[in-house]
């Protein structure tokens, strides 16, 4: 007689827990490429596991399923355009893209851009004008100048300029030569205004290290505080013929909060902006340069940085191939200071880019931007988040650093 014992453990094998699925939103649009019909997307974890890859049709939400206990991923976006081939690859590390609408090929807008409204003919007379040494003088309304035409007419002291007005529109007058200006609120379509008593403009020059050179400025102003659509725009370096040493001038008074952008270079070809949002301009302008970070390493297995001031909010590399064939963009947290591009690349087996050589990636440039206030998931999402989280101008001074590397 055969007897049969079944053995088993004290206590049965525990299955795996399954990991539920998570639903990220997402849409592509192309920045200035409206001829890019589908882009691809792709989703890895931190140790390049691949959740995800799909080619979608751009300019449309999607919602896509992933499965993973971490919340923070690598995300990659890949378009192609179709006339010139070129390929634009975005990706982002140590993201959560839950709700983002990226813009592959495209520049981070900073703060908000005006309000597109509806506007009407309108003329604007100014009266006891003084004299305007060869016309030199600068008009503009709340939403940028517009199309504009205007007529001095020096004996009679007279100034008229006719314009695209737009409701609570500011007018802004500037005679550079003189030191002079006028900002004015016209709520007719067709208003007359006296410059008996202008103020006098404030001039700015910059303090910055002596090796840099500037290669522009821009300003506008928010008149009403809070009020961040209704933009005068005072200032940008290529509109202005000035005279003496200085690099801005602006209206001091009936300006709520400025928003100054600037752009300088050196002779190694490395760039440089300083950028606020703020109740005044600042002269001294403090930059991100080489004294902040240390490159020790620049191949294409192993980028390598130290930080050795203050952290940026993000940094970035860009690769490329055969003068442009590919674009790629490795946007990284300061946290990560080191990175194999060339295994992330083979890693990720983009179904967009079958059929080019991706052994030959070439480092172009590193940027190193730090940003006030904001993380780096905060940084993005105030990028791609829709509606836009940088209408309400949460960035306040941010620095930008951009070094070249070929």
């Amino acid at each position: 007689m055969l007897l049969f014992v079944r053995c088993s453990s004290d206590k049965d094998e525990e299955l795996p827990t399954p990991i539920p699925p998570s639903v990220i939103s997402l849409k592509l649009e192309p920045a200035t490429y409206e001829r890019i019909k589908t882009g691809e997307i792709i989703i890895s974890e931190q140790s390049g596991k691949k959740l995800l890859d799909t080619v979608v049709s751009t300019f449309q939400q999607h919602s896509l399923t992933i499965r993973s206990l971490e919340t923070n991923f690598i995300v990659t976006t890949i378009v192609v355009d179709p006339t010139t081939n070129k390929a634009i690859v975005d990706s982002y590390v140590q993201v959560n893209p839950n709700n983002w609408v990226m813009k592959p090929g495209g520049r981070f807008a900073m703060y908000a851009p005006a309000a597109t409204t509806p506007f009407e003919e309108a003329k604007v007379t100014y009266i006891n004008v003084p004299y305007i040494p060869d016309e030199n003088f600068y008009f503009t309304n709340s939403f940028g100048s517009g199309s504009m035409f205007s007529s001095y007419r020096r004996y009679a002291n007279e100034l008229e300029v006719n314009y695209e007005k737009h409701p609570s529109n500011y007018t802004y007058l500037v005679i550079p030569s003189r030191n002079l200006y006028k900002i004015v609120e016209t709520q007719a379509g067709n208003a007359t205004i006296d410059l008996a008593q202008m103020e006098p403009a404030t001039r700015v020059n910059f303090k910055v290290p002596a090796h840099l050179k500037l290669s522009w400025v821009n300003l506008f102003g928010f008149p009403i505080a809070n009020d961040y659509a209704n933009k005068l725009w005072l200032y940008f370096s290529h509109n202005f013929r000035l005279e003496g040493e200085y690099d801005l001038i602006y209206p001091k008074n009936h300006i709520a909060k400025f928003e100054l952008s600037t752009d300088w270079f050196d002779a190694a070809g490395n760039f440089y902006e300083y950028n606020s949002l703020a109740d005044s301009i600042p002269t001294h302008l403090p930059f991100i340069d080489d004294s902040h970070v240390r490159v020790t390493s620049q191949t294409v297995e192993n980028l390598q940085v130290d930080f050795l001031k203050s952290l940026p909010t993000y940094y970035a590399s860009t690769w490329v191939i055969n003068r442009d064939e590919v674009v790629w963009r490795v946007y990284f947290p300061p946290s990560k200071t080191s990175f194999n591009t060339k295994e992330f690349v083979s890693s990720l087996g983009s179904t967009l880019l079958k059929g080019k050589n991706l052994s030959d990636l070439k480092l172009t440039k590193l940027v190193f931007e730090k940003v006030d206030d904001l993380s780096h998931q905060t940084f993005f999402d105030n990028q791609f988040m829709e509606p836009a989280a940088n209408k309400e101008n949460k960035m306040r001074v941010f620095n930008k650093f951009t070094k070249k590397m070929d």
